[in-house]
């Protein structure tokens, strides 16, 4: 499961899909939140392994996460103060950025099943609050801080 637990995305639609790359041998989990017409809250979760479990590369840099998704890598983003925290996964980049009218935040880091062991995922994700809401650095690493990531995801599309 791709989770973030914030309460302005309850009520949210959540889309599921997954896919593969099999030229690149990559296997994507994406989970995506838009928020009701009158609340353009946006946010969306990927996780990134090899098909093989094989250990990966060094996760992008936040600002780099962005080509994921075509919704950021078509617009005009401006990045801010690079930032290191720790959430329930581990270790994390974020910082904010702008888009149009929203202040966002995205992330990247990567995922050992052991601490001692290679990392076999890439998380990246990223949150948008509301057009025209203030968006601070510390609500920013809450929700960097709110990131779940549990085996599997049940339901391929769900509402609320």
């Amino acid at each position: 499961m791709l989770d973030f637990r914030v309460p302005t995305l309850d009520g949210a639609a959540s889309f599921y899909d997954e896919r593969f790359e099999l030229e690149s041998d990559l296997y994507f989990r994406r989970r995506t939140w838009r928020g009701p017409p009158d609340n353009d809250i946006a946010a969306s979760l990927m996780e990134i392994r090899r098909l093989d479990n094989a250990p990966m590369a060094e996760p992008p840099a936040p600002d780099a996460a962005a080509s994921y998704w075509d919704i950021l890598a078509r617009r005009h983003l401006t990045f801010q103060t690079l930032y290191s925290s720790m959430n329930a996964i581990g270790p994390v980049l974020w910082r904010r950025f702008t888009m149009a009218s929203q202040i966002c935040v995205i992330f990247s880091q990567s995922w050992k099943a052991d601490v001692s062991a290679p990392a076999t995922r890439t998380i990246v994700g990223y949150y948008c609050a509301p057009s025209g809401e203030e968006f601070s650095d510390g609500q920013a690493e809450t929700v960097v801080r709110a990131v779940i990531l549990k085996e599997g995801d049940p339901q391929q599309s769900t509402d609320g």
